[in-house]
């Protein structure tokens, strides 16, 4: 039996990705640097972004004066039981439990509301989230003949149930920031509102497992799992996988080769589902609504159609077949040891949320299966003992991966674009920054080419209304036959750019001298682009990118000085704002001790280490972190989760965080 329980509080700051007026990095990022921060009397001064002139909220007072805390509770463990009913039959029961309570409470003054400069704001949030799991399983095993052939037969069952709920109140223009969330029932203004999701699987699966003198290794699977997310047709989905494996080494053909410790060839193929998705969005969902009328004026509140996701009782498990070759070697009594495996998969029925039509229908989306992707690729490992004397050991561990990706079926012939939420600015609208065809990568980028700025003096036919030295110009692309037609419209987008990277590696490192550890482990990317939208903030505010502006006195400037976004031509989805972010990063670095405790017999293992994460990034993205990709957009595969569709955009994210843990571990 496992049992683990934690409590964490947190005195956070509002980090919601891509909010302009909610968001203290955004503020900070726009606010004037020429400006006090704070007046002579010690209050907050009020800014301005670079380029307006109304007043703003004041960064500093945005992280400091709202009140954002949470409490957290977790306790989760589990606890299973052997039983040896024959000698080669044994039932396991394995059961386990995952409990979680969060409080999240939060107040902002009236200079820094979200709901405006006269109204404070309060609210606290509870939620609970349990999940239970009940396994069984019977497994067999036998030997054919000595040393020769051995079985192993596995059947079980098991179920899984999540439950979450929670409450909150919202209120506003309290009598007193004095009080702030601690007596929400003094509010002026006050809602309640409670939610409540569950979802369950249960699953059926069997293995058996063949060996032959170590040398031929096979295994079997079949798993039947049903979840209830899925429409009333298809809650379930069978998923079978095969796998092979040849240890050549075990040959007598290969005894003779001295350096040549294990060789290994395997095969493998299987097909797996996804149910990672809210539940009850294959339903007709009800919700509140104030659209019943029965004299043609007054609207009255009742229970209707929630008006978001259409019923769907075809939804099914979107699956993925996967082929795969693998070969494993070790050399010179494994000092030298790695593998090499390429694979093609194919994940079909994919779950998408397709727009339809609102006023024909009351919905304006449906969760269905559409479209199908491939992936191919190839890893690489490969380590090494570099140095094994008696008083120190250094292992080195590499690896390395490929995939390329291609859409290579949709729903009906038309592109689907997938837009950015959120304007540079409130009067620009929405662009479209991702173009998914068949064809094409689910990473590419979609938008126009940037070729630099117009002259005084210059006439640029393709855009005849830019007349302004300064104005952005971009790039003729488009026309009958390929040929430019000497015009810019939406037509001039391309692929400018794609998030997946050329190449990913990690890197590991175990030194050892006289009890002192050191462990590190670097990982990068390669060729991966980044929507760097916290640039376009960044390009018309008093930044180091301003030097580069064109003006009258700058007449070599390389970057618009005017009419940057908001002109007819073009977007701010352009090359300029599609950066390189391959990096290099210590992900994790690790210092530590094992005592010798030899004399103590009542403890067996005493090691004390510090450890830090995310310490050191290398790159050239002028973002904070190359592996920060937050959109919570518009799109068909997106509902505020990250995925293959909606990675790759820096939407005012925050860098990781570097984490520092010290701890002792103690065996008796």
């Amino acid at each position: 039996m496992n049992v683990y329980t934690s409590r964490i509080t947190s005195d956070a700051t509002d980090r919601r990705p891509g909010s302009r007026s909610l968001s203290p990095l955004y503020a900070t990022l726009r606010a004037s640097p020429g400006r006090a921060a704070y007046n002579e009397d010690g209050t907050y001064a009020q800014t301005a972004f670079s380029r307006d002139t109304q007043p703003w909220k004041n960064p500093l007072g945005l992280f400091t004066e709202r009140e954002n805390d949470l409490l957290e509770w977790r306790t989760y463990g589990n606890l299973f039981v052997d039983y040896n009913i024959l000698d080669n039959l044994v039932a396991r029961l394995n059961t386990g439990f995952d409990h979680g309570t969060g409080t999240h409470s939060q107040y902002q003054t009236p200079e820094f509301s979200m709901m405006g400069s006269n109204m404070d704001w309060g609210n606290i949030a509870e939620s609970k989230s349990s999940n239970y799991l009940v396994e069984g399983t019977l497994n067999y095993r036998f030997t054919l003949l000595p040393d020769a052939h051995s079985l192993s037969l596995l059947a079980g069952g098991s179920m899984q149930y999540d439950d979450s709920y929670g409450f909150e109140l919202d209120g506003t223009s309290f009598p007193t920031t004095k009080t702030m969330y601690y007596n929400m029932g003094s509010a002026e203004n006050q809602t309640i509102g409670s939610w409540r999701s569950d979802q369950t699987i249960i699953s059926f699966f069997g293995r058996a497992s063949y060996n032959y003198q170590q040398k031929v290794l096979l295994n079997l699977t079949l798993r039947g799992d049903g979840a209830s997310q899925f429409g009333e047709n298809n809650k379930w989905g069978t998923f079978p996988s095969a796998s092979v494996a040849w240890r050549m080494s075990e040959e007598e053909f290969l005894q003779s080769v001295d350096f040549l410790n294990d060789l290994k060839v395997r095969v493998s193929y299987g097909v797996t589902g996804n149910n990672g998705f809210s539940p009850y969005t294959s339903l007709a969902r009800v919700g509140a609504t104030n659209t019943y009328t029965f004299d043609g004026d007054q609207s009255l509140s009742g229970l209707g159609s929630d008006g978001i996701f259409a019923p769907n009782p075809d939804l099914k498990w979107e699956t993925t077949k996967m082929f795969n070759i693998g070969l494993d070697f070790g050399l010179f009594a494994s000092r030298l040891f790695g593998a090499i495996e390429v694979y093609d998969s194919n994940t079909e029925d994919l779950i998408i949320d397709k727009p339809i039509s609102g006023p024909s229908t009351g919905y304006t989306k449906i969760r269905a299966n559409v479209g199908s992707i491939n992936n191919k690729g190839i890893e690489l490992t490969l380590g090494g003992h570099i140095v094994t004397a008696e008083n120190f050991k250094w292992t080195v561990n590499v690896n390395a991966s490929k995939n390329i990706n291609e859409i290579t079926q949709l729903d009906g012939d038309n592109p689907i674009l997938q837009y950015i939420s959120r304007q540079p600015y409130g009067e620009i609208g929405e662009h479209p920054y991702r173009q998914l065809v068949e064809g094409g990568n689910m990473g590419d980028f979609f938008g126009y080419t940037y070729r630099g700025v117009l002259q005084e003096g210059e006439i640029y036919s393709p855009q005849p209304n830019t007349t302004k030295a300064g104005s952005a110009l971009y790039e003729d692309i488009s026309g009958p036959d390929g040929v430019p037609d000497g015009i810019i419209n939406s037509e001039d987008r391309s692929i400018i750019g794609n998030a997946t990277p050329d190449f990913i590696y990690g890197i590991n490192s175990h030194m050892e001298f006289h009890g002192l550890y050191l462990d590190m482990f670097w990982q990068g990317a390669v060729g991966n682009d980044v929507f760097n939208f916290k640039a376009i903030a960044h390009d018309q505010s008093l930044t180091t990118r301003a030097l580069d502006r064109y003006s009258s006195v700058n007449t070599s400037g390389t970057r618009p000085g005017v009419d940057w976004f908001a002109n007819e031509y073009g977007s701010y989805v352009n090359t300029e704002f599609i950066e390189d972010a391959t990096y290099l990063k210590l992900r994790n670095l690790t210092i530590g001790y094992n005592f010798d405790l030899k004399k103590v017999s009542w403890i067996q293992n005493l090691s004390i280490y510090v450890q830090g994460q995310n310490l050191i990034t290398i790159t050239d993205y002028t973002g904070y972190d190359p592996d920060v990709s937050y959109n919570y957009g518009k799109g068909l595969w997106n509902d505020g989760s990250q995925n293959s569709v909606n990675r790759g955009v820096d939407d005012f994210g925050y860098p990781n965080y570097k984490t520092y843990t010290a701890g002792i571990k103690v065996t008796f």
